[in-house]
């Protein structure tokens, strides 16, 4: 989720036709299905020292 539609809705000043869960919901139920707690890193894959500090501290085993 890149989170751009969002943004788009906020800035045009629009609601969405499909309406879209906040990321703070979609990971609170996430948890309430899984048992398990999902990591959240907004930032920018362009920005090296983000993404490395990302993947310190997640330490994914592969990345597609």
């Amino acid at each position: 989720d890149s989170l751009v539609r969002r943004l788009f809705d906020e800035q045009l000043g629009t609601q969405t036709l499909t309406p879209i869960a906040s990321l703070k919901n979609r990971v609170k139920k996430w948890k309430q299905i899984s048992g398990k707690q999902l990591s959240v890193y907004i930032g920018d894959i362009c920005d090296f020292e983000f993404l490395e500090d990302a993947f310190k501290s997640f330490e994914p085993h592969a990345v597609v």
